[in-house]
């Protein structure tokens, strides 16, 4: 993706891309915020990211990966064994060409998910939301991205830290003078006051 000429920001692709059946999630670097692209068929969603309000970023334990690992090299242990039990009680000496092709088509997805890497969560945290990140998916496409987000965050608020302007020392409040009790001498009170004799 890139910007005309304008007030159009230029966007540069982060690598970081996720799909599903029905929907497709890609991450874009502008200038000062992170936009995420969700596609869904023919819709499309946008979401913007400024680098000077994340506050954070998250990254969780996913389970696809070792669920779909699993899944699939259970499968293939399944046509495997199959495979292997007809080759053994068959006449031919051979098992069935068809269960050894799915012992290997399930075996090599198998495989894939464990190349493909751990599965994670990621979360952009900010001052008012929490936000998942669904075009990240993958351990190392997390920890490329807060590889790269890192630096310019800090950049961002860094610099709107020394943009904020200070605030004035009030002035010190002048110290009252204490009010001293006032003393009734006898001279003043001659008769000695109520009582006397």
């Amino acid at each position: 993706m890139s910007a005309n000429d304008g007030n159009n920001p230029r966007y540069k692709h982060l690598r970081c891309q996720n799909g599903g059946l029905f929907s497709r999630g890609s991450l874009w670097l502008a200038d000062d915020h992170v936009l995420q692209i969700t596609s869904t068929g023919l819709h499309e969603r946008y979401r913007r990211f400024y680098l000077r309000d994340i506050k954070a970023i998250m990254v969780g334990e996913g389970f696809s990966a070792k669920v779909g690992g699993f899944v699939c090299g259970f499968i293939a242990f399944f046509f495997g064994l199959m495979w292997f039990l007809t080759a053994m009680t068959s006449r031919e000496g051979g098992g069935s060409p068809g269960l050894l092709v799915c012992f290997l088509i399930m075996l090599a997805v198998a495989l894939l998910f464990l190349w493909r890497g751990r599965t994670v969560k990621v979360y952009v945290v900010t001052e008012l939301q929490t936000v998942l990140l669904r075009s990240v998916a993958r351990k190392w496409q997390a920890d490329k991205l807060i590889e790269q987000l890192t630096p310019l965050i800090n950049a961002s608020q860094a610099d709107l830290t020394r943009a904020q302007p200070t605030m004035p020392e009030l002035p010190s409040q002048p110290e009252l003078p204490q009010m001293q009790p006032r003393q009734t001498s006898d001279a003043q009170n001659p008769d000695g006051g109520p009582g006397a004799a």
